[in-house]
Order: structure tokens, then C-alpha cells, then sequence
């Protein structure tokens, strides 16, 4: 059977109007989807307060990223047979359905079906928004343009926590979900009249049984993850049962995706060394990212003493060097090229990490801040140069797959080591707090000393033992994360092979069409 498919970006969307009200559109959608993402964190207390269902709590979180994350792979193969523009289209709908649903939840229950549909939207925006990116400009042009979509998502992403307290505080929680609605209707509008693709489709082979052990192995794995060390201890059947699920599903869709003639996943593009290097350097770099965004305001706030203030101190510098870097980073991983731009940013990040190490409870937050400072320069270039790559070294007709499998390896990497990382931090506080002093649950207890005002009211011995057992915690995850960074950087040193002179040599050969035959 034959494939064909006929696109040429460049003719199709030439520099000027057109293209950029194309452009505005993608930073619409990413920003929507960054947003999403976080916004809720601060508006769930007063959620829960009116829909009740506290146990249900998490689910809120768990369900927009299980299927966010699971359905990543998926859109980008089928934007690789379809085109970009329907499985774009469908995407923003499921978002957009979802936000809008989500704000007329009237239980618990409602509010996390609604946001699984959401989440399975959002698996759609982020890697069709730079693969579209990677359709519409040549790689230098692109090298100028996604370093400031991946700035924009971290500082969006970062921005709303804040941004959801000020809406729910001045209106309600439900315009947390709906100030997005009208934003997504207008993206919606903008890529339906400026996305252009002309895809010449023959008959073509969708893997549906990859794509469902694909799903099932993910959602086994992130449930394990995910309630492992909470809703049962990570020995109890449960973890085992559904790691051992997991195992097979995916050693399944391993078995499937080598036999069928169009896969899900084309395994044959990580033969290829920036595609190899930039998949395992996501994975990693998703580890450190997130460990150290979810991880160190915790030093500030539960052994420091620090309120939240001190917890933006330490993370806000992260966010400014990643954005910093992000908007000139293009330009270095265009001068240096691949393996040089990604070893400086790996051995940034694994600089900006060694430090924490050795913070004490008389550390400055200027001191800790400047680490962050340091890392996020580190995952500015290393996020750029881990997209840019792999985009120029496989044609059209698998640039949406790869595109979105990098990026689905940076969100499973960081689902995957928070949830161990933070089993890590649960063992260390209840080997340091006795079982006579839990007159509450572990997370009540944890959750007081993180206020100023309730830690008060603990007692002096609790309160010791709780922020002994965090900072015993918190320096092993400290150290992970170090050695984590460190093994990216290794991995990169050995394995990366920079693409110069490929990158003009891609400029001048960028396919205008793609034949593959099976």
C-alpha cells in the first residue's frame, strides 16, 4: 500500500499577514492550554468548599493529566496522516467543550469528567502548535520563533496559580474556566481561515490496536504512580497489579507498533541521533523541571518557615532565566549547533541543582534562588534545542509523531518523577514524625506547617519533627534530581550528533512531498 501525501508549507503560508495572524493564533492556543494547566491550583479550595467531595480532591489534577498526556502520541500520528488542520480543529472542540462544561459542573464528579475532556483537547494544542510551527517556517526562521512560544508557556504556566486566585477572589471560580471560552473560540476561528494544507490522502492504515495498548499501558502506569504511596502503599496489590498491567500493555504496543505498516510511533526515526538524544533528554529534563518546581518552594515554606511569598522568591528567578534564555536560544542552537547548545543546557540545569544539595534552614533565599535562577537558564536552551533538532532531521510526513512524542516524554517524565519523588518525601516524614504525634492525617499535618498561621498553633515538638523529616526529604530529592541532571548531561556528550551542517542542508532540501511506501 501507498501513502502519499503532498505539502508545501512554505508556498502555502508565505511570510506576511496571513502568517502572522497564523502565528497569533498557535500563541492563542498555547496560552490557553499553559494556563489550564495551573490556573485551577489556587481556585480548588473554594471549588471543594461548594461542591463538597474533598476525597475526590486530586482527581481534579489526575484526570486532565492522564488524558492530556496519553493522548499526546495519538494526535501527532494522526495530524501525520490527516493533516494538521482537522486534528487541530478537533482538539481546540474537545478543549473548548471541557472548559465550558467544567464551569457548569455542579458536583465533583461532573468537574472531573469534564476535565478529562478537557485534558483531551489540551493533549492536542502544545505539539500541533509547534508542529505547525515547524510547517510554516524554515528552521532558522523557527529557531527565532519557538524560543518565544516556549518562554510564553513558562510564563504563563507559572502565572496561574496567581491568576486563578484574582478570578476567583473578584468573581467566582467558574470564570477560572470561563475567561477561556471566548479566547478559544477566536483561536478556533483564526486557524480555521489561516491554517492552510494542502495533504493529498490516499488510503492509509490507522494502528487503532496500538493506539489503545498505547492508552491503557499509559493510564495503568500514571494510576500506579499517581495514587501509589497514597490510596494504597506502593507493595499492595494494586501498585503491583497495575504496574504489571502496564508492563504488558506496553511491551504489547513495543510488539504491535514492529509489525504494523504505519505506526503510531515510528520507532525507525530514534535510530536517528538528535531524535534518540533530544526523546531521553525531555524525559530527564521533565524530571528536574518539575521536581524543582513542585519541590523547592516547599523548602522555603515548610523549613524555612517562609510564607508564600518565599516560595514565588525561589521559584520566579526560575522562571525568568528560562524565559530569558528560551528568546535567545534559537539563535545559539543555530550558531552552535545541537550538541553543543544541549550540553550547555544540561550542564546549567545539573550546575543550577548541585547547590541545593547543600541548603540548610539558614540559606538565604537569594542564595537558593540564584540556583533556580541558574537551572532555568539551563531548561530554556535545552527545551529549544530538544525540539528544534529532532523537527529538522525527519521530513513532513513524521514531524507531527516526533513532535509530539518529545514533547509527551518532557510531561510523562515529570508526572512519572514527582509522583516517586514525593513517595520519597511521604517516607522520610513518617520516619521522622512518631506514630503517637499523628493526631491528624500525614497531608492535614503537612499542610498546616506550610501556613504560617497553623504552623503556630502545632505543637513545638510536631512542628520540629515535620520540618526535620521535610528538609531529610527534600535534600534526597535534591540529590535525585542532581543525578538525574547529571546522567542528561552524560547522555548528550556521548550520544548527541550535532545536525550541522544539516541545518542548511534542511533549508534548501525541505520536502515538498512525501512518499512512503509499505
Amino acid at each position: 500500500m501507498t501513502t502519499t501525501r503532498t505539502v508545501e508549507p512554505g508556498a502555502l503560508v508565505k511570510p506576511g499577514r496571513q502568517r502572522q495572524l497564523l502565528t497569533f493564533s498557535l500563541m492563542l492556543a498555547m496560552g490557553v492550554a499553559a494556563l489550564e494547566g495551573t490556573v485551577v491550583t489556587t481556585a480548588l479550595p473554594t471549588i471543594v468548599g461548594e461542591l463538597h467531595g474533598l476525597t475526590l480532591y486530586p482527581w481534579v489534577f489526575a484526570a486532565y493529566l492522564l488524558t492530556s498526556t496519553t493522548s499526546v502520541p495519538i494526535y501527532g500520528k494522526l495530524a501525520d496522516l490527516y493533516g494538521r488542520k482537522p486534528v487541530f480543529m478537533v482538539g481546540l472542540a474537545l478543549f473548548l467543550l471541557g472548559t465550558a462544561l467544567s464551569g457548569l459542573s455542579a458536583s465533583m464528579t461532573q468537574l472531573i469528567v469534564f476535565r478529562a475532556v478537557q485534558g483531551l483537547g489540551a493533549g492536542a494544542v502544545l505539539p500541533l502548535t509547534f508542529t505547525v510551527l515547524g510547517d510554516i517556517y524554515t528552521i532558522r526562521e523557527r529557531a527565532k520563533v519557538q524560543p518565544l512560544f516556549s518562554s510564553i508557556w513558562g510564563v504563563l504556566s507559572i502565572a496561574g496559580p496567581p491568576f486563578g486566585a484574582l478570578i476567583t477572589a473578584t468573581l467566582s471560580w467558574r470564570w477560572v474556566f470561563f475567561v477561556n471560552v471566548p479566547v478559544c473560540i477566536v483561536t478556533s476561528l483564526l486557524l480555521w481561515a489561516f491554517l492552510r494544507e494542502r495533504v493529498d490522502r490516499r488510503r492509509v492504515s490507522v494502528d487503532y490496536l496500538g493506539a489503545l495498548t498505547l492508552t491503557l499501558g499509559l493510564v495503568a502506569a500514571l494510576l500506579a504512580v499517581l495514587e501509589g504511596g497514597k490510596a494504597w502503599p506502593w507493595s499492595a496489590w494494586q501498585s503491583l497489579g497495575l504496574f504489571g498491567a502496564a508492563a504488558l500493555l506496553l511491551v504489547a504496543f513495543v510488539v504491535v507498533e514492529r509489525r504494523v505498516p504505519d505506526p503510531m510511533i515510528p520507532f525507525r526515526a530514534f535510530r536517528i541521533g538528535a531524535v534518540a538524544v533530544s526523546s531521553v533528554g525531555n524525559l530527564l529534563v521533565g524530571v528536574c523541571m518539575f521536581g524543582l518546581m513542585s519541590f523547592v518552594p516547599l523548602y522555603a515554606q515548610g523549613v524555612q518557615g517562609q510564607g508564600a511569598g518565599g516560595a514565588s522568591a525561589v521559584l520566579i528567578p526560575m522562571l525568568l532565566g528560562w524565559s530569558m534564555m528560551a528568546l535567545g536560544s534559537g539563535k545559539l542552537f543555530v550558531t552552535l549547533g545541537f550538541r553543543l547548545s544541549s550540553l550547555i543546557g544540561t550542564a546549567l540545569i545539573a550546575a543550577g541543582t548541585a547547590p541545593l544539595i547543600l541548603v540548610t534552614p539558614a540559606s538565604p533565599l537569594l542564595l537558593i534562588g540564584a540556583c533556580m535562577a541558574v537551572a532555568g537558564f539551563g531548561f530554556g536552551l535545552s527545551s529549544t534545542s530538544f525540539i528544534l533538532a529532532p523537527q529538522a532531521a525527519v521530513p513532513w510526513g513524521l514531524r507531527g509523531a516526533i513532535t509530539s512524542s518529545t514533547q509527551f516524554f518532557r510531561t510523562i517524565g515529570g508526572a512519572v518523577g514527582v509522583s516517586l519523588l514525593g513517595a520519597v518525601l511521604n517516607a522520610q516524614l513518617t520516619a521522622r514524625v512518631p506514630a503517637e504525634q499523628l493526631t491528624q492525617d500525614l497531608d492535614t499535618l503537612v499542610s498546616s506547617l506550610l501556613n504560617p498561621e497553623s504552623r503556630a498553633a502545632l505543637p513545638a515538638d510536631l512542628a520540629g519533627n515535620l520540618s526535620l523529616g521535610m528538609a531529610d526529604g527534600l535534600h534526597l530529592i535534591y540529590l535525585a534530581v542532581f543525578a538525574i541532571a547529571a546522567i542528561g548531561l552524560l547522555q548528550v556528550a556521548l550520544f548527541a550528533q550535532g545536525p550541522e551542517p544539516a541545518i542548511a542542508q534542511h533549508e534548501a532540501s525541505e520536502p515538498t512531498s512525501v512518499e512512503m511506501v509499505h
